[in-house]
């Protein structure tokens, strides 16, 4: 089993678990950010400034569906608040193992998680895509509320 889905594994059944105890409150991902979509593209801005080795952004595109890589990086990562992250481009000094769009339909679950150099988790958030689906807009933040700024 390669690194990449021997690190996910967990990670979804953490999504199972979290679910069952608290009828799919999230609470543990609610970091501070908002998703919505850039034309035909999603845009997260993260709320704080994050620093780390790799990055993944992942989901089920239903209610049921097994999770998938959308998005899967290694390299010096820095999200910084004003810098939204956006699935259009890869960005250049990243080492990209998996590009593709994200799928956000109504119902859908995606997450982002940057880990450090040593594998932990440094910045978690997930969103579920509301069952009207996400704007181009409103940002639809981890608490699943949704407003004009993504942060406060």
């Amino acid at each position: 089993m390669n690194r990449g889905m021997s690190r996910i594994a967990p990670v979804v059944a953490i999504f199972a678990a979290i679910a069952a105890l608290t009828g799919c409150d999230s609470s543990i991902y609610q970091s501070p950010g908002g998703i919505r979509l850039d034309g035909d593209h999603v845009e997260i801005a993260l709320c704080e400034t994050v620093v780390g080795a790799e990055i993944r952004v992942f989901g089920d595109a239903s209610r049921g569906v097994k999770a998938e890589d959308y998005i899967w990086a290694t390299g010096d990562i820095v999200i910084r608040p004003e810098e939204h992250f956006t699935s259009a481009v890869p960005r250049a000094d990243w080492d990209v193992t998996i590009w593709t769009e994200p799928k956000v339909n109504p119902g859908a679950r995606v997450a982002l998680f940057v880990y450090d150099t040593e594998g932990s988790v440094v910045f978690p958030i997930e969103f579920s895509i509301p069952d009207s689906g996400l704007s181009e807009t409103l940002w639809t933040r981890a608490n699943g509320s949704q407003v004009e700024t993504p942060c406060d």
